[in-house]
């Protein structure tokens, strides 16, 4: 995290002595595409919005960060913590890509980070902000891919074959397991070199989101809903957030998965405390 904030508020700084002032960038783009909320329309854009929302709440890796904390007052120190960190790397992501786009760079969105770096900052701290980037993309890559591999061996295998797990076996499963998701998603990163990076995350957000975050949350707060009920609301809420594009029907799909995930999960408390 220091590495990466150095590297980012030097490249701010370097933005800064080109001319690339907020104020600069504000007065020679365009006011839309590259300063409006809503640049894809209205509903593509709060469809993003959601996702990042119940992606977040609904993924194996951040739960996973809070529930292994040494006590509850860490936890929330360092969910707070992030939520401050986070932010300001964005804000300086941004201000190097619209700088880019000020001196009339054309390049993939991908890209705009590695050529700033090799472009106008010197080749010494160059090559350590390069090493930065690798270490915060496999670390990310890292993260994820635990998670995945965790609810393969353990919500799933583990929920099946209790009886037959061992400690040195659900090891060696996760491992497995881990190693799948990295061949599945080398094959998918190189069938989809030329796409932007922050469509697949709003995606996978979503996808997640629209399975998991409505019966969590109804776990969490209401703790009524019966299993069976749980399972109907999340594959549901994926299956109509995968065939709603490939239907190619009106509307967000992902917020229609959410929303019908929902309902199915309300109508399964409503149930439940009438019965009581």
């Amino acid at each position: 995290m220091i590495l990466l904030y150095l590297t980012l508020i030097v490249c701010g700084v370097v933005a800064y002595r080109l001319g690339s002032t907020p104020l600069a960038l504000v007065r020679e783009l365009p006011r839309f595409p590259y300063f409006s909320l809503f640049a894809r329309g209205i509903s593509k854009e709060l469809n993003s919005c959601l996702s990042l929302i119940v992606g977040t709440l609904g993924t194996q890796i951040y739960a996973q960060a809070v529930l292994s904390a040494s006590s509850e007052r860490t936890a929330k120190r360092g969910a707070l913590l992030s939520a401050i960190l986070m932010p300001p790397i964005g804000l300086l992501g941004i201000w190097v890509g619209l700088t880019l786009r000020k001196e009339g760079v054309v390049i993939e969105p991908a890209q705009a980070l590695p050529y700033f770096l090799c472009t106008y900052l010197p080749k010494a701290f160059s090559g350590i902000a390069w090493a930065t980037l690798f270490i915060t993309s496999l670390g990310t890559a890292a993260g994820l891919s635990l998670g995945v591999a965790t609810t393969v061996s353990y919500d799933l295998y583990l929920s099946f074959k209790r009886k037959l797990a061992s400690s040195s076996k659900m090891l060696l499963i996760n491992r497995v397991s881990l190693l799948c998701v990295i061949v599945v998603s080398l094959i998918i990163s190189l069938k989809a070199a030329n796409s932007l990076i922050l469509q697949w995350s709003y995606l996978s957000m979503g996808l997640r989101g629209a399975s998991v975050f409505v019966p969590l949350m109804a776990a969490i707060f209401f703790g009524v809903l019966s299993p069976g009920m749980a399972l109907l609301s999340g594959v549901v809420g994926i299956t109509i957030a995968c065939l709603w594009p490939i239907l190619m029907l009106p509307g967000e799909g992902i917020l229609l998965g959410v929303c019908a995930s929902a309902a199915i999960a309300a109508f399964d408390i409503y149930s439940n405390k009438k019965t009581r």
